[in-house]
């Protein structure tokens, strides 16, 4: 079973993993929890919680292996843009 938690700036950023401050999700497959930066677009918040869920069901090797760093997957805002365009990284 899978966690996610939609957090606010403030939440986000405390969190106990470095890039938090350029990051809009994080998916740590250690404790199997997503964590979503919020954002009010809905479409957005959708797009960050199947974008972390996927990080977390297909594991490190899988689908955008060079979001793992410090041990956990990020997604940045550059990332973001680019991928919820549908242009690929």
């Amino acid at each position: 079973m899978y966690n996610v938690q939609i957090l606010s700036d403030t939440e986000f950023e405390s969190l106990p993993y470095p890039e938090t401050e350029i990051s809009w999700g994080i998916a740590d497959p250690k404790i199997g929890t997503a964590y979503i930066r919020y954002d009010k677009s809905p479409e957005a918040m959708q797009y960050l919680v199947n974008h972390e869920l996927e990080h977390l069901i297909e594991g490190h090797g899988g689908q955008h292996s060079d979001h793992y760093r410090n041990g956990v997957y990020y997604i940045n805002a550059a990332d973001r843009i680019v991928e919820y365009s549908g242009d690929t990284v």
